[in-house]
């Protein structure tokens, strides 16, 4: 609870089975910024404590002895994780040391001096709230480690630590999904284990990178090694798969007139194949017809110019040639657009089959197609 100032009131609980001592309690504890509460008897407490959340329990103790004790434990058994202080008349050192045994936070005896309880009372309080504030900082970082494992666990790419020696300290479980090795066999393990070796020659750089920035690279591609299934076979047959990797240098605080040490790489590898093969497929698609797979418009215009170019230059004739299918549109109205389609396939088969090694065939569009026949010496040629 906030006072108008912005104060925490703190909410006390008095159980007052002791009414004088209770009395003087409130009236000493009055003048501060605290929310006092209070019930006549210990079966009273739980019920209270059942409405609103208290951060001391003040009991006032009318009995001594024996009886004392097991009010005090039975407080402490319905209210374990509140402090418990103790107002009694009882002042022996047994009374106190027992009532700290079973779980009292602080033991006042009778008559209460004003200044002492406020003292004990604020001293526990701000105890309460040290170890509130332990428990959600507690909280927290649990919370940030759950977050911390759950993001490695289940993010798609590969996450690695590398030291200075180049050598793992880290890697995430996903790599043996990525690439079928297990990450216990890594760990100590230097790097190119991993990269395939004509990367390791010409991109030595890239897996281990030392720069805290970014390197400033048109492509951080890179290839890695993956094995047929998982396996601890150093020796086993391996794939190469391509991977995109964005790493930094893991480097010791910066030390005024001093070079920070460097510690290691932070590197997180993604897959990419899927990524390269639909590149691939944009670029086989600009480029080619769908429904036979062979040369489009354009890219038969670009292969023509190199034709007429090659021609020029060793003083040899080129040909082209038009193709259609008579009567195709009977075809079409007739048995349906599917025969249509599945006979284009089979003239583009058929004619493909009879061409030379360098020949391209190309579809224009419905049922036509132009034939190109580069390195021919005279009409005839292309005749036959």
């Amino acid at each position: 609870m906030i006072t108008e100032h912005g104060e925490l009131r703190y909410k006390i609980l008095i159980i007052a089975e002791h009414t004088e001592l209770a009395g003087t309690v409130s009236s000493s504890l009055q003048h501060l910024s605290f929310n006092l509460h209070q019930v006549p008897t210990i079966n009273h407490t739980a019920a209270e404590l059942g409405k609103q959340l208290f951060r001391l329990l003040i009991f006032c103790s009318a009995s001594a002895g024996e009886k004392q004790l097991q009010n005090i434990a039975q407080l402490k058994a319905i209210s374990p994780g509140i402090p418990l202080l103790v107002v009694s008349n009882d002042g022996l050192t047994q009374a106190v040391s027992e009532s700290f045994r079973l779980g009292a936070s602080g033991y006042i005896r009778g008559p209460v001096v004003k200044e002492e309880l406020c003292h004990v009372v604020s001293t526990e309080l701000t105890k309460d709230r040290r170890f509130h504030q332990s428990q959600l900082l507690r909280q927290r970082v649990e919370n940030t480690e759950k977050i911390h494992q759950f993001m490695l666990k289940n993010t798609p790419d590969l996450v690695y630590v590398l030291d200075e020696n180049q050598r793992f300290t880290f890697v995430n479980d996903r790599v043996e999904e990525l690439l079928n090795i297990k990450r216990e066999e890594l760990i100590g393990s230097h790097f190119n284990l991993l990269v395939h070796d004509e990367d390791i020659r010409r991109k030595p750089y890239l897996f281990n990178e030392r720069r805290l920035k970014p390197r400033d690279a048109a492509s951080r591609e890179l290839h890695l090694k993956k094995r047929l299934s998982l396996s601890d076979n150093a020796d086993a047959t391996t794939l190469s798969v391509p991977f995109e990797i964005k790493a930094i240098g893991v480097y010791d605080q910066k030390i005024p007139g001093q070079d920070p040490a460097f510690r290691g790489t932070f590197g997180i590898a993604t897959d990419i194949t899927d990524k390269k093969q639909a590149a691939s497929l944009i670029r086989f698609q600009a480029y080619h017809d769908l429904l036979t797979g062979l040369p489009n418009r354009s890219l038969f215009r670009d292969r023509l110019t190199l034709a007429i170019s090659q021609a020029k230059r060793s003083n040899s004739c080129v040909a082209t040639m038009y193709l259609d299918i008579d009567r195709f549109k009977n075809i079409n109205d007739s048995l349906g657009h599917n025969v249509g389609d599945q006979l284009i396939q089979a003239a583009a088969r058929r004619i493909s089959s009879s061409l030379r090694e360098g020949d391209t065939l190309s579809r224009m569009g419905s049922d036509e197609f132009v034939l190109l026949t580069p390195n021919i010496k005279s009409k005839a040629d292309a005749e036959i």
